[in-house]
């Protein structure tokens, strides 16, 4: 029998209702707090995806982050959703049970397809042309760059991806995704109607913002540091839209599905 009974949902957004909803289905008693009560009752705690938007306070709360981590019980086990360094090693270094559920090979895999979906209808919105008309640049071919990629050809979009390495490369191609090396974007940029990042590594400088049409509609999916040079970006006079949580903005339901299952393959694999 589990020895996890009873958890508490700290901050986030829409996802947590739908968390906590799930994990009741399945028999783990989940309450919902945005304030920072007496956790004493709880055997664990979920902290929301990111943990903190502003790497200040938790998010969706008033709660300080760091300051959470040094204090909380060390009894407690937390879940967690895209930890920054600093506040994993505090924890680690008091020897709090922790685990990361974005870190696990399933969560990424189904997150990225309510991801896609959020990117399209993003699109969808802000585009002038039909989408069976737009030619799309994807940068990256991990989970959440190969989803959007499959996403839009299958709708009728001209896709092309940029992959950092050849084995990427090779599998964008073999999912009959074209493709080129990320040092060669540029080349493909100025074509483009839509360029959308899901590197979170500082890759898209001078050359390819240059590179890109004043009227192409620039989206980053990533997470911090971000894939633009948003200063070069905006001296240029070129916006580049930021879009975090697209799932928890657009399907909170299924997302916070997608994180309650996740939780609860943690806790039945580790015995919790």
């Amino acid at each position: 029998m589990n020895r996890i009974k009873k958890l508490v949902c700290l901050g986030g957004d829409d996802r947590s209702k739908y968390i906590s909803a799930r994990l009741n289905e399945s028999g783990i008693y989940t309450d919902l707090t945005n304030e920072d009560i007496d956790f004493s009752d709880y055997d664990g705690i979920i902290l929301p995806l990111p943990v903190s938007s502003d790497r200040k306070n938790i998010k969706g709360t008033q709660i300080d982050a760091e300051s959470f981590c040094r204090n909380v019980d060390e009894s407690k086990i937390i879940f967690a959703g895209k930890a920054d360094e600093r506040l994993k090693n505090i924890l680690l270094s008091r020897g709090i049970t922790f685990f990361d559920y974005i870190q696990r090979p399933e969560f990424s895999s189904k997150n990225s397809v309510p991801t896609a979906f959020g990117v399209l209808q993003y699109v969808m919105i802000n585009s002038k042309i039909t989408v069976n008309n737009l030619k799309i640049a994807v940068v990256g071919y991990g989970n959440c760059g190969r989803a959007v990629c499959r996403l839009f050809k299958n709708v009728g979009a001209d896709v092309i991806s940029a992959s950092r390495k050849y084995i990427t490369l090779a599998q964008a191609e073999s999912d009959g995704i074209k493709s080129v090396l990320i040092k060669d974007l540029a080349k493909i940029l100025p074509f483009a109607d839509v360029i959308i990042n899901t590197v979170p590594a500082s890759i898209l400088k001078k050359q390819a913002i240059d590179a890109i049409s004043e009227e192409a509609l620039i989206i980053d999916i990533s997470s911090y540091p971000y894939g633009f040079d948003y200063d070069y970006a905006e001296k240029c006079g070129k916006k580049v839209n930021l879009l975090p949580s697209l799932p928890g903005k657009y399907f909170p339901q299924s997302a916070g599905y997608i994180i309650a299952d996740t939780i609860t393959n943690i806790t039945e694999e580790e015995g919790l």
